[in-house]
C-alpha cells in the first residue's frame, strides 16, 4: 500500500471506458488532475487510429498505471475491450475501482473478478482510494 503525499510522484490512473461514454470519462479524468485531487489520469484515447494491436499501447498504459478505473455506461458491462483492459489490470495486480455513471448501471463481472471496488462519483473517495489503497 502506498500513500501518496505532497511533493511525491502522482498517483496514475488508467481511466477504462466504453466510447459512447467518451466524455464522462474525460470529465472524470479532468475532475481527478485538479490540484486538489492529485490525480494523474493516463489518456488512453489514441492521438490516431491504431494500426494493427491495439492490445499492445493499452497493455503497456495499464502496466504502467497506479490503479484502472473503469467509468460504467449503459452498456459498459457488455464491451469486449473494456473487459480485456480490467482482466489486463488484474495480471499486473493492479487495483481496479468501477465508478457509475448512473447507478442503475450494471457492473461488469471482471471488476469484481479482479477483486475491484464499485465508488460512487464521489472525487474525494476516489482521491482516497487511489492515493491509500493502490
Amino acid at each position: 500500500m502506498t500513500a501518496y503525499e505532497d511533493g511525491e510522484d502522482k498517483p496514475k490512473v488508467f481511466v477504462s471506458y466504453h466510447t459512447e461514454d467518451v466524455a464522462q470519462a474525460r470529465l472524470l479524468g479532468y475532475q481527478l488532475e485538479d490540484e486538489k485531487y492529485n490525480v494523474n489520469a493516463v489518456d488512453n484515447s489514441p492521438k490516431k487510429p491504431y494500426k494493427g494491436d491495439w492490445h499492445k499501447p493499452m497493455e503497456k498504459k495499464i502496466k504502467n498505471s497506479d490503479a484502472v478505473v473503469v467509468v460504467v455506461g449503459e452498456d459498459t458491462h457488455e464491451r469486449k475491450a473494456v473487459k480485456w483492459e480490467i482482466k489486463t489490470a488484474a495480471k499486473y495486480d493492479k487495483p481496479v475501482y468501477a465508478v457509475k455513471i448512473k447507478q442503475e448501471n450494471e457492473v461488469p463481472q471482471e471488476v469484481y473478478d479482479a477483486g475491484g471496488k464499485v465508488i460512487n462519483w464521489n472525487l474525494k473517495r476516489i482521491k482516497y482510494e487511489v492515493h491509500y489503497n493502490t
